[in-house]
This record gives C-alpha cells, structure tokens and sequence, in this order.
C-alpha cells in the first residue's frame, strides 16, 4: 500500500469504529450530534493528511520484514478461543478503568485547586478553551476507549468545540503514539501530520463554537 493511505489508516483507526463511537454515545447519553462531529473531525484530518501525504510523498513505505517464527514456537498449542476471548476483554477493562480513574482524578484535582472563577473564565472562552485543552489532551494520551468520559467530566465547563478538540486531537497527536510514528513514519510525514491535526482541529473547533454559542 501508498504510503498515504496507510498513514489513513493509522490515524482514523482509534476512533472510526464502532467501540470508540459507541463509548462516545454512552459518556455523552446518547448525543448522536457530539459522536458525528468527532468523527467528521477526525475524517476531516485524515482525509486532508492523506491527500497532502500523496501529493509530496506518493512513495510505497519500506516492506516490514517479519521475524520467522522458531521451531519450539511453531509447536505450541494455539490459544483456546474462549480462553483469548477473556484475557483480551480482561486486559481492555483494566486500561479503560485505569485511564477512567486517572481522568477523573484530574478533573477532580482541578476542580479542586484551580479557583472556580478562573475555571470557568478559561472554560467559557470559545478560543482560551480549546487551547487549553488540547495540549492536554497531547499530554495525557488517553486511550480512545476512555477519552470520551474524561470530556464530558469538563463538560460543565468547558465549551462542546474544546470538548470535541481535546476527543479528536488525542487520538492523533499524544506522547503515547509518538515515539511509535516516528519509528514508523518519515519525520517529515510526522510533522505534517502534527501541524495539520493541531491547525485544523482548532479551527474546527472555533466554528463549532461559534454554531452552538452565536456570534
């Protein structure tokens, strides 16, 4: 595959699905309108992302080159179905619960120990809230499972296009997949992908704002 198309991939992978979009209807209570704009957000991204990367660099990535597999690996027993079926639901519960718990302890922090007026100042600004919540959404690198219910703790104070952006942005650009794009990906396509993710969510996020609160 182009090299563009599977920067696609990789990017709408931790949110076009049905999990992630499931989780987002659940933490909103059924909002459809807030699961729509997250995902035209992120396609939006993708989508611009890969029509850039097929113009500057149309080339096929290098083939990965799979590690063969040994003889005493080849006559293992395959896993049980049911028994894989449990460890992976296990394993997923104990992230989600984990990146839950955390979020909801930051919140809380913050609520705590920043003065409620200036909370609520930051939180109501259409631009001042975007902008401070996306870097942190970089910095927490929240599972796409989870992310949802850590936004709508902010929920009350801060605006739906913040809420939306900090959702969006942390599933493309965080601290968590970084390292493994820049092992992956030229850091040219990398850099493309931070500046565009970062510049268009914020003005989507502006204009989802603007929409919801008026002029």
């Amino acid at each position: 595959m182009p090299l563009y198309a599977t920067t696609a991939f990789i990017l709408a992978a931790p949110v076009v699905n049905p999990i992630v979009l499931a989780s987002t209807a659940v933490a909103f209570q059924a909002d459809w309108t807030i699961v729509g704009l997250r995902m035209a957000m992120t396609f939006s991204v993708v989508m611009t992302v890969g029509l850039l990367a097929s113009s500057l660099m149309p080339e096929a990535p290098p083939a990965l080159v799979a590690t063969p597999a040994t003889a005493s690996e080849g006559l293992e027993e395959p896993p049980r179905p049911l028994a894989a079926i449990a460890a992976h639901a296990a394993a997923e519960y104990v992230d989600i619960a984990l990146f839950i718990v955390l979020g909801a302890l930051f919140t809380a922090a913050t609520q705590t120990f920043v003065p409620r007026g200036d909370l609520i100042a930051l939180g109501g600004s259409r631009i001042g809230s975007v902008a401070a919540l996306m870097p942190l959404a970089t910095l927490l690198s929240i599972c796409s499972e989870a992310d949802a219910f850590v936004a709508r703790a902010f929920a009350a104070t801060f605006s739906t296009g913040a809420l939306l952006a900090f959702m969006t942005i942390g599933q493309i650009v965080d601290l968590r997949n970084g390292l493994l794009l820049f092992r992956t990906l030229p850091g040219r396509l990398v850099a493309l992908i931070v500046v565009v993710a970062y510049g268009l969510i914020f003005v989507e996020a502006l204009a989802v704002n603007r929409v919801l609160l008026g002029p």
